[in-house]
């Protein structure tokens, strides 16, 4: 799935997506001037538009033509604009209205300005220690809003986390949101293909029948910690059966091992948080957020 937005366009180009398709769109939207192609995903892209009636910008999020036949490709639309809009937090991003039953289902969310945790990353780049922390809190945060809600997100990783300008790292993506301790089995998408991101996923997700919840959240949030930290993933491969099987009886690399300047304490937290067994990462999310913010604090600079 595509980012929900990009960086600020500082002069929004003529629109510009799939042949037909950006035509189509816009005779479609009734209320909204397309302004420029913002993103470009594998089941969607997401465009920026102006509201005629408000004059406000937002995103629309619409399926590509090579998916508008499969009805798995709608469902995750749906989903996410269905959990969208049972979720209020200032850290998930807000769905405003969708559009599923037309020849071009979409869906309007909030326009967001920053860049994904993704793009801060690339090339093994690596965040200091107090930032990823403050990033880990406020995803915590979107996990818990949505937990609130009765979902787990089900794909949390750093493409799914937009550092907005402002401060606030927003989760965005709800497509393969899950109604809280849904078994293993309905996790599966057409064809029984897992939902998710293999890199990510908690072991436990691969077990037939094992009740979800949101351990899984919390393990992928770990394996996201752990690349903000280091740089790197703590389970690689040339294959997703290979990452799989790494994912179930692998132990990762010492965090500290590939970041020495990482306190103890910190480097313990993430390990607990990739432990194997759901019930060894810790007391749930208010735990979680309380430790974060515990740690947030133990690596402030000491005053003089």
């Amino acid at each position: 799935m595509t980012s929900v937005a990009t960086a600020p366009l500082a002069s929004p180009a003529a629109p510009r997506g799939e042949p037909g398709l950006a035509a189509s769109l816009s005779a479609t939207l009734a209320h909204f001037d397309l302004l420029a192609l913002a993103g470009c995903g594998t089941f969607a892209d997401v465009w920026q538009v102006r509201d005629r009636r408000t004059g406000h910008v937002c995103a629309i999020k619409q399926l590509r033509s090579e998916w508008l036949d499969r009805p798995a490709a709608r469902q995750i639309l749906r989903n996410e604009a269905d959990v969208g809009r049972r979720v209020s937090s200032e850290f998930v991003v807000k769905v405003f209205d969708a559009v599923l039953d037309s020849s071009i289902p979409h869906i309007v969310l909030e326009w967001l300005t920053g860049t994904t945790l993704e793009a801060k990353l690339a090339g093994g780049q690596r965040l200091p220690c107090r930032e990823a922390l403050w990033v880990a809190r406020q995803c915590a945060s979107g996990m818990h809003a949505l937990l609130i809600a009765g979902y787990t997100h089900g794909d949390i990783k750093p493409s799914n986390l937009f550092l907005c300008d402002d401060g606030i790292v927003k989760l965005i993506d709800l497509g393969f949101a899950r109604p809280d301790q849904l078994a293993a089995p309905d996790l599966c998408g057409a064809g029984g293909h897992l939902t998710g991101t293999p890199e990510y996923l908690a072991p436990e997700t691969l077990v037939p029948g094992h009740p979800g919840g949101i351990a899984r959240d919390v393990y992928s949030l770990g394996i996201t910690l752990y690349r903000m930290l280091t740089g790197v993933l703590p389970f690689q491969g040339e294959s997703i059966a290979e990452i799989l099987k790494q994912h179930q009886t692998a132990l990762p690399a010492k965090l500290r091992s590939l970041a020495p300047e990482v306190p103890r304490e910190v480097g313990e937290f993430v390990h607990r948080l990739l432990s194997k067994q759901p019930l060894r990462r810790g007391g749930g999310l208010t735990w979680l957020i309380h430790e974060l913010i515990g740690l947030e604090l133990s690596v402030l600079p000491t005053p003089n």
